[in-house]
């Protein structure tokens, strides 16, 4: 279907500010590359094994901050298109102050289960534990931050965070690793990095994107309204394909753990590739629903750059598999790549639903985010049942994204069906 004269401009933003987005994102995850082979060099297969299961918890444990981001992008984007930049200094700091509030309250039902995961990670130290609850906290200052440039369109500034941020945690953990910190010390520069993060993010907020600080605020934060359908779908998300590496840690010995932390690491890259895309079609369909404008030709577009951008990430893994984790992880990793070279094409499909999910949370439209969480308990239950091998993890992982767009496929052909039946028989009556 052609677009509109309106439609278009909106179109061509998406593919270009996609364009540099993705440069700037390829750069950032060789940066988080080459913290994952630092990180994996410098500590070996069973060290990096725990620091792999630390690492697939942050995702976990920080879905509120991926709630934040996707909730306030759709708010600020909103109140932008129906009303300019009326209040929204008040908006910004409001919700900040409501979150760092929130963030100390974590803080401490974090430490209160600390021991918990220490003996469920097999961890010989509590500090690993402790500082990835603080990188944790710290992460809670960026989403109302970065969701204010994400719409206002300030996308060259979130392109540099995808660079600086990677290469803030690579330098502070490396340091401290080198110096004979192990994994606590690559925990510790997270949060560090985490921190600095925010410290960034918050003063660019103050002085380009009219938000300098304001202790009157009138306006109410963000309400629960809004934000559980949202946390429902990142919770059920995040779960459902960063908790086979938590699963890989408990099923299977600290080596082939190890292996398959490696092989996740380089292969979720797939997955975030199409993160590019997300980043400006977020708003963009946001403001269009305020708007009541048709966005369909925006989710087009998206599905057809996160296609060619995971189906070329894939076809490299499933040639070069081997190759790159020698070169990445040396010698102790060999038998990773063959996970990796089908880890790739795991993670096609969950790019897809990514894409999907952020679309239709930005228009308000939740059935698809209950779908995604009712498929986490199934996964979990077939990890359970195939945990004879890494591989039968990585099959696991395959087949629920699948299944999660043919059933999505299923929902949408019925739907347009009975569109057109509708139609059909409003033009018989006349």
């Amino acid at each position: 279907m052609a677009e509109s004269p309106g439609q278009k401009p909106l179109g061509q933003k998406l593919v270009s500010t996609s364009g540099y987005l993705f440069v700037t994102s390829i750069a950032g995850g060789l940066l988080g590359y080459a913290y994952s082979v630092a990180m994996g060099r410098m500590l070996g297969p069973e060290d990096y094994g725990l620091l792999g299961a630390l690492l697939a918890l942050v995702p976990i444990l920080s879905v509120p901050i991926s709630t934040m981001n996707i909730a306030m992008a759709r708010l600020f984007s909103r109140h932008l298109a129906l009303h300019g930049s009326k209040d929204i200094r008040q908006i910004f700091w409001r919700n900040q102050f409501w979150l760092l509030g929130a963030g100390v309250c974590g803080l401490v039902v974090f430490a209160a289960l600390s021991v918990m995961l220490r003996n469920a990670l097999r961890s010989p130290d509590i500090l690993p534990i402790a500082f990835i609850g603080l990188n944790i906290f710290f992460m809670l200052l960026l989403p109302i931050a970065n969701a204010l440039a994400q719409s206002r369109h300030h996308f060259g500034f979130l392109a540099v965070l995808n660079v600086l941020g990677p290469l803030a945690k690579l330098v502070g953990s490396a340091a401290l690793v080198a110096i004979g910190w192990g994994v606590q010390g690559a925990a510790l520069g997270l949060a560090l990095a985490s921190g600095f993060l925010a410290i960034f993010s918050i003063a660019y907020c103050w002085r380009k994107l009219d938000a300098p600080l304001s202790l009157d605020n009138p306006v109410d934060h963000v309400g629960l309204r809004d934000l559980f359908p949202v946390l429902l779908a990142t919770l059920a998300f995040n779960f459902l394909f960063q908790v086979d590496v938590l699963l890989a840690k408990a099923f299977f010995d600290a080596e082939h753990a190890g292996y398959y932390a490696a092989a996740a690491t380089l292969g979720k890259a797939v997955m975030y590739l199409p993160s590019a895309v997300v980043v400006p079609l977020l708003p963009m369909a946001a403001a269009g629903s305020a708007l009541k404008s048709n966005t369909g030709h925006l989710l087009a577009k998206a599905i057809a750059l996160t296609l060619v951008m995971t189906v070329l990430g894939a076809g490299f893994y499933w040639f070069f598999a081997e190759q790159v984790t020698l070169l990445l992880f040396g010698e102790a990793y060999r038998d990773a790549g063959h996970i990796l070279k089908w880890y790739g094409w795991a993670m096609v499909p969950v790019a897809l639903i990514m894409v999907l999910e952020h679309y239709l949370l930005a228009q308000g439209k939740l059935l698809f985010a209950y779908l995604v969480f009712l498929a986490a308990p199934l996964l979990a239950l077939g990890a359970w049942y195939f945990r004879g091998s890494p591989m039968n993890l990585v099959w696991v992982m395959l087949s629920a994204g699948v299944g999660i767009l043919a059933v999505a496929l299923i929902f949408w052909l019925v739907r347009m069906r009975g569109t057109a039946y509708r139609t059909l028989i409003s033009i018989f009556r006349g």
